[in-house]
């Protein structure tokens, strides 16, 4: 599913530096980094330098690379709901910490 939904680029993106960069519709310059490690919180690059890190996990298990496609499709998607519904957390944390995605 990984390869169809992803172009070349992002996979070779996620391949090379172990993250998605996926831009923000709503707020100019902000980025964010999904991890290609599924339970990693989802860095959150904003334009003033902060960096930012909300965590957000699916109720069921899922496959570590289609967790990366439902934060990136989430992000494009509905990034305030993402929002509303993730906890942000100082630091990277361990797998299965914070809110459930879906």
């Amino acid at each position: 599913m990984v390869a169809r939904l992803l172009s070349e680029g992002e996979r070779a993106q996620l391949q090379r530096d172990g993250f998605l960069e996926v831009r923000s519709g709503s707020v100019k310059g902000r980025r964010y980094r999904i991890s290609r490690r599924g339970g990693a919180p989802v860095a959150v690059l904003e334009p003033d330098g902060r960096v930012l890190y909300l965590c957000l996990q699916p109720a069921t298990p899922v496959a570590e690379q289609e967790v990366v496609l439902l934060h990136k499709l989430m992000l494009e998607g509905a990034e305030d709901d993402y929002w509303r519904r993730a906890n942000r957390v100082g630091r990277i944390m361990g797998r299965g910490m914070g809110r459930h995605l879906l």
